[in-house]
């Protein structure tokens, strides 16, 4: 498989693109990196030679009014309708710049604040029930990687089937996405951000809030010093933070391997929710799982 990795981190201390992608992409795929800062980004015409994008995290906002961001929010534009053959994977701020170019909104955690530690995200009936997830759980108990606990949370399933009903991720951002996209799908929510996962109609598109990529020890050695250093956490905070990270179970392996069963064969089961969701009440998909999402 021949993926594009789009990297949107300059900084020298987050440096790490071989790890992201061999934490995210399918064991022995063959990737091309592209420094998005630097105005690296592939020639629309190669992507026909390609299955997937991944769009990495950033300590960059979105919103921002950098050139390369707005060159990248122009390309994703284009990209992602007219190669709906193609898997575009976005992550944190790849997810945020993603939602900004397709017409949503992006701003600052509502609260103001800084979130930085592990979460439990309530997943849809749509994703639960999609095949990349179904595989990926058969992927899970085949090999017995579940989660840091020993296990995922398959326990907190509903009755429609399908995967676990809730996932917990490490979590680190100051913004969100505030709004979805026109004709998007929203896939999963947190407690701190109403949109933490969605898709498109066409399936091929995969944004995620959260960090699956993240160890423990990567956020405790990089991440936790420099936001509490900041000052963006009081001590109360930083010291929840820290012991949250150190110590709730995670279930990143089985979203690790749906992310890679999603690059393989994208999320089909998301334009069956878009179609489904455009008929509630006459609004659209977009207005009425943003809507959903933050009554949850």
């Amino acid at each position: 498989m021949r993926f594009a990795y789009l990297d949107c981190e300059d900084a020298a201390k987050w440096a790490g693109h071989e790890v992201i992608g061999q934490a995210l992409l399918h064991p022995g795929a063959h990737w091309r990196h592209y420094r998005c800062f630097n105005r690296e980004l592939p020639p629309l015409d190669s992507l026909a030679q390609l299955d997937g994008v991944l769009i990495s995290g950033s300590h960059y906002s979105a919103y921002e009014e950098h050139q390369w961001i707005r060159e990248l929010e122009v390309w994703l534009r284009q990209a992602v309708p007219a190669h709906p053959q193609v898997r575009f994977l976005a992550i944190c701020f790849g997810a945020q710049v993603m939602a900004q170019a397709l017409g949503g909104r992006v701003g600052k955690n509502p609260d103001g604040g800084f979130v930085l530690k592990v979460e439990s995200v309530q997943l849809s009936d749509a994703l639960r029930s999609s095949t990349a997830m179904q595989l990926a759980s058969s992927d899970i108990a085949a090999t017995g990687s579940g989660g840091s606990n020993g296990g995922t949370s398959g326990g907190n399933s509903s009755s429609s089937g399908g995967g676990p009903g809730s996932v917990r991720i490490i979590q680190s951002h100051g913004d969100q996405v505030l709004q979805l996209p026109p004709s998007c799908v929203l896939l999963a929510h947190s407690p701190t951000a109403p949109v933490e996962m969605f898709s498109n109609a066409a399936g091929n598109l995969l944004a995620v809030q959260g960090h699956v990529e993240l160890s423990r020890e990567e956020t405790l050695e990089k991440i936790w010093p420099a936001i509490t250093a900041s000052g963006r956490l009081s001590q109360e905070e930083s010291e929840e933070s820290r012991r949250s990270v150190a110590e709730d179970p995670l279930d990143a392996p089985l979203l690790v391997c749906m992310f890679r069963r999603f690059m393989e064969r994208g999320l089909p089961e998301a334009a069956t929710a878009a179609a489904a969701n455009d008929g509630k009440s006459g609004r659209s998909s977009s207005t009425a799982l943003a809507m959903d999402g933050q009554e949850a």
